[in-house]
């Protein structure tokens, strides 16, 4: 498939059109505040190229999280969010992105009403985190405590930093 931006609640990502079939990627958005069409995948991140996006700061001075992949469990805000945040990436790119704030590349967080808590579990298999740039974590950035799992995972060339904050992700280095 090929989307625009991709943005994944409570596991299931939500991302806005065009939707059309073909090889899966997420490709050069900037989506507009009242871009609101969006479409469901349900199935894990697979084989897919996430590039060229950007979260940028909101009106209000809110900095953009997620770049590429904002995986965020609303369930504590959201009673019937469901999946608590589980996502698995198996054989992906997410590459070239960026945020204004946190997680050029991925995003990983449980949303409640005190703020950002632990988020996930978010596993990447066979995949590659690259180029990406953002405030913190160009890569990944992980609310400490979030299960992160990277297995044969190039998580590399982000700027500031591959994973943020430092020990937030088990084999990332910065």
């Amino acid at each position: 498939m090929i989307f625009k931006k991709m943005l994944v609640v409570a596991g299931l990502a939500l991302i806005a059109s065009p939707v059309t079939a073909a090889p899966q990627a997420v490709t050069k958005s900037q989506p507009r505040a009242q871009e609101k069409t969006y479409c469901l995948q349900l199935e894990p991140i697979t084989g897919s190229r996430i590039s060229g996006n950007t979260a940028s700061a909101d009106s209000a001075g809110d900095q953009g999280i997620g770049g590429g992949i904002a995986n965020i469990n609303l369930g504590p805000v959201a009673p019937g969010a469901v999946n608590g945040g589980v996502l698995a990436i198996t054989a992906s790119q997410i590459r070239g992105n960026t945020a204004s704030g946190q997680g050029g590349g991925i995003f990983e967080a449980t949303i409640t009403p005190a703020g950002p808590a632990p988020g996930g579990p978010l596993t990447l298999t066979l995949s590659q985190v690259t180029g990406n740039t953002a405030d913190q974590g160009g890569g990944i950035f992980a609310v400490p405590g979030s299960p992160v799992t990277l297995k044969l995972t190039l998580v590399t060339r982000n700027v500031p930093d591959n994973c943020a904050p430092p020990g937030s992700v088990a084999g990332c280095k910065n």
